[in-house]
């Protein structure tokens, strides 16, 4: 009976993960944050009743027991509410991290590689493929929280970094943050890369090398002292100080996310995902972790058709 209230007074909400606090029985839906609920969300974090979630239910509302091995609550954030005007007419009417590669989805590889550290995941999506990812998450049996930024073009989108301001404030999240581009195809575990963070106890970035001057200016580039810390960080620089570029893999401490509104109020950038990570190196000790294998772009539809047929996976 209180779901069959729940739901019709809370239609917005479709997917919330509950445990029993006398037998931790996990019980699933799909949850799609309405962003028009933005002040109500806010009230939800006072323990007062909203239109989405209430305070209430918030307090019930825990994060599966996680398997012996994590060393900490983390969450996953999943940037996917671009529209991959690139490989159009393919991705027009359907998001790119859902396109298949192999035998699974993009996002689905990524979320297998690190499903083992995180205890719940939360993709990000514009309004125009919010239903895409929604009624993908309902067939997962996954801790999946899909988060509508409310915007219906290219035109209008918010850009990366308020993407995940967004997410962060909507949902209250109070742990350390994993946070990947929900479009892209590894040969590697970003397990590593998460331990590193953990084990340095700051946040970081994952750097490799670029050899091509062209490819340094479209991409952010760091530089780095003997123990690994960023000294500097440029996001699509003119003059590039090295060959280290930084792929859109982050890990952030709780409390290195919660500064994206002083970043942003300071000038920091919000379309391209590095642009606060590259602020806030310059604020606290970063570090960076080199990528250990091959990242692999889709830009078009030939290299898409390539990847497609030839992905055999992650190697661990």
């Amino acid at each position: 009976l209180f779901q069959r209230c729940y739901r019709s007074l809370w239609p917005s909400v479709w997917q919330i993960n509950i445990i029993s606090d006398s037998r931790r029985r996990r019980r699933k839906r799909t949850a799609l944050i309405d962003p028009e609920k933005a002040e109500e969300n806010r009230k939800e974090r006072d323990g007062q009743e909203s239109g989405g979630v209430s305070g209430a239910d918030r307090e019930i509302q825990l994060p599966p027991a996680r398997p012996r091995g994590r060393c900490q609550a983390m969450k996953c954030i999943l940037l996917a509410a671009g529209y991959a005007t690139r490989l159009y007419p393919l991705t027009e009417n359907f998001p790119k991290p859902l396109l298949k590669v192999g035998e699974k989805t993009i996002l689905d590889w990524l979320m297998e590689d690190v499903k083992e550290l995180v205890d719940e995941f939360i993709v990000i999506s514009n309004h125009k493929f919010a239903g895409h990812f929604a009624a993908w998450s309902r067939e997962h049996t996954l801790p999946i929280t899909v988060v509508d930024d409310g915007t219906s073009s290219n035109e209008t989108r918010l850009g990366a970094v308020k993407d995940i301001q967004f997410a962060v404030e909507k949902l209250g999240i109070e742990e350390d943050v994993l946070v990947l581009a929900g479009d892209n195809v590894l040969d590697f575990s970003l397990v590593p890369f998460v331990r590193f963070g953990q084990e340095n106890g700051c946040s970081c970035v994952m750097c490799y090398e670029e050899k091509e001057l062209e490819k340094q200016r479209r991409t952010a580039i760091i530089t780095v002292d003997t123990d690994g810390v960023i000294t500097s960080y440029e996001e699509k620089p003119k003059e590039p100080k090295s060959s280290l570029a930084v792929p859109p893999f982050y890990y952030y401490l709780a409390r290195d996310v919660k500064r994206i509104p002083e970043g942003l109020a300071a000038g920091c950038g919000y379309d391209a995902p590095g642009s606060f990570a590259a602020w806030l190196s310059g604020r606290t000790t970063m570090k960076a972790y080199r990528m250990p294998g091959k990242r692999y772009d889709i830009g078009n539809l030939e290299s898409y058709e390539k990847i497609r047929d030839s992905y055999r996976g992650v190697e661990k």
